[in-house]
């Protein structure tokens, strides 16, 4: 679609240092996360923490990634993520504020939050 990265919100960092923490910090807690995500799936149950145990989605993805806690890592903190921001804010946003009769891009951005609202409300129909 030759659609520009600015276009698409990217804009170049003005520190350089303080995006390096960012990215430093939000490792930490996706590695943090993803411990404590094995720690609940393996033993939950045994530790009593049903209540804590993570969606029916978490665990299917847990096993179809083999229990490889790095791969289950990429995939909900990396391409989970980056894959719907592009479908809500390329597709549906833009395609909505480009391609509707009048190119409002109040309404577009209505429309595409209670798709996205929908997506994460009812993650039972979401095919992993």
């Amino acid at each position: 679609y030759k659609i520009s990265l600015k276009n698409l919100g990217f804009t170049k960092t003005k520190c350089l240092q303080e995006f390096g923490f960012a990215i430093t910090v939000w490792l930490v807690c996706i590695g943090i996360i993803t411990v404590w995500t094995y720690i609940l799936v393996e033993y939950g149950e045994a530790l009593n923490l049903e209540i804590l145990i993570p969606t029916d989605n978490a665990q299917y993805l847990y096993e179809k990634t083999g229990k490889n806690l790095f791969l289950m890592l990429i995939i909900a903190s990396l391409i989970a993520p980056i894959s719907e921001e592009l479908f809500f804010r390329v597709f549906i946003f833009l395609g909505l504020r480009n391609f509707s009769i009048t190119k409002n891009t109040t309404i577009a951005a209505i429309i595409s939050s209670i798709f996205f609202k929908s997506f994460r409300l009812f993650p039972k129909y979401v095919i992993i």
